[in-house]
């Protein structure tokens, strides 16, 4: 399973084998070359990986490595007359 929370990304792995958690950030096309995104694990180290791997809920030799949690940083300065709320990009999770 997985959550979102302001800035941040959970994944948890509830099944019986491990699995791999990626993620991704697009930017929008209107404001490609002007934001950017990246993930860090405590809200200011960049990732050294965008792949995270997740032991099986059977493993009960570290309940840690069972879930993680990523953050969103953007970065870029957006043009003055961006509405509050405005699409800058699209974050992607995908579980295999």
């Amino acid at each position: 399973s997985w959550s979102f929370a302001n800035n941040s990304i959970t994944v948890t792995n509830h099944s019986n084998v491990p699995v791999t958690a990626s993620f991704s950030y697009t930017t929008a096309v209107a404001f490609d070359g002007i934001v950017n995104g990246s993930f860090t694990n405590d809200k200011k180290d960049p990732l050294p990986s965008t792949q995270i791997g997740l032991s099986s809920a059977d493993d009960t030799s570290d309940m840690a490595k069972k879930s993680t949690t990523v953050y969103l940083l953007l970065s870029g300065t957006l043009p003055s007359d961006t509405s509050a709320g405005t699409k800058c990009g699209t974050v992607t999770v995908t579980i295999q």
